[in-house]
């Protein structure tokens, strides 16, 4: 017996539905996978869900000497 499977459609344009093409999309929650985090999105035109991808690329680090953010634990024991 075989499993009739359908073919993943891909757009490269963001807010965009690979379906219908139509831009009125709703984002639901997102997850991060690896180097990516994607969004479930819905399409409120032709009713296709799925997944917009996007990669993380790491930017920078940003520290202020002396302070620490509110939670923050000390990571002070830790260095040699």
């Amino acid at each position: 017996m075989s499993v009739a499977t359908k073919e993943e459609l891909v757009i490269t344009e963001e807010g965009k539905c690979a379906v219908c093409g139509g831009k009125n999309v709703q984002y639901g929650d997102s997850e991060v996978a690896e180097q990516s985090v994607y969004y479930e999105i819905d399409c409120d035109d032709c009713g296709a869900c799925g997944r917009e991808w996007y990669n993380l690329e790491y930017q920078d680090t940003r520290m202020v000497p002396g302070e620490k953010p509110a939670g923050a634990r000390s990571i002070e024991g830790d260095r040699e």
